[in-house]
């Protein structure tokens, strides 16, 4: 991570943004799904001759690292947003983000395949009544949920530029003090203050280049503290700036990106 920017725009500031639509987003996020929709291998195909279970392997399936300029942190509950703001950083500076949802497969549908083979009881044979060991199933979900947090970690270790979209979804103010219901929102603000800060960046020359993870318990919430006070405010008058700054049609990420950071050359 070399920045880390606090990005707040309202849907109607990003449609404003996205004047004109562009084939070459739609192509693009096309080649960018389909790591997401491959088909899906049973664990049967994960399993080590002992039968544990490959963590490597499966993670690199489920959770693999892809390419991109940015990280763009944020609640699936704006996920529309996201796919706005997505399209813009790609049509207006060919700058390819990473949205876990995009290109990760969902951690629940992990869990549950897991639980499938080695929680389920069936506790009356001639009704067919089953249930899952609760036990077993901590476990299955504490094991998928460090191999997504440890994914988030190199995710965020590697990508130079986070984005983080802070809306009323995702952050709340409560006694003067932000917090977040997300756990994952948590979990990736907190890496920023601990991350490894990259002080220097070589810029490869030009032309290199899910959470919405269901956490259930509908009734369950977890308050988060968080604190974004170091991260770079980016508003639809910072975005509209660099976005004049940058000559129309020019589609260099790593120009773009140096652009953005002359916006705040005095920090």
């Amino acid at each position: 991570m070399y920045r880390a920017f606090n990005v707040k725009i309202a849907d109607n500031e990003m449609d404003s943004l996205l004047r004109n639509s562009n084939q070459l987003y739609n192509n693009f996020l096309d080649i960018y799904l389909s790591n997401k929709f491959n088909i899906q291998r049973s664990l049967e195909n994960f399993l080590l001759p002992n039968n544990a279970i490959d963590v490597q392997s499966l993670e690199q399936d489920w959770f693999p690292s892809v390419d991109a300029h940015v990280f763009i942190s944020h609640s699936h509950k704006n996920i529309e947003l996201v796919k706005k703001f997505e399209k813009w950083l790609y049509q207006q500076f060919g700058i390819k983000s990473f949205v876990d949802s995009n290109v990760w497969r969902y951690a629940d549908n992990l869990i549950q395949q897991i639980d499938d083979t080695y929680s389920l009881l069936n506790i009356d044979y001639e009704k067919d009544i089953k249930t899952y060991n609760y036990q077993n199933c901590l476990i299955s979900s504490s094991h998928v949920h460090m191999m997504l947090a440890t994914a988030l970690l190199k995710m965020i270790d590697k990508i130079d530029y986070i984005f983080f979209l802070n809306t009323p979804q995702s952050l709340s103010l409560n006694n003067l003090h932000q917090f977040t219901y997300s756990p994952w929102i948590y979990y990736e603000l907190s890496l920023l203050q601990f991350i490894r800060k990259k002080i220097s960046r070589s810029r490869i020359a030009e032309g290199e280049m899910r959470k919405s993870f269901s956490m259930g318990a509908e009734n369950l919430a977890m308050a988060f503290p968080v604190d974004i006070k170091n991260l770079y405010k980016l508003s639809m008058v910072e975005l509209s700036k660099w976005e004049t700054g940058v000559p129309n049609g020019e589609k260099y990420p790593n120009s773009a990106l140096m652009k953005l950071d002359l916006l705040f050359r005095d920090k």
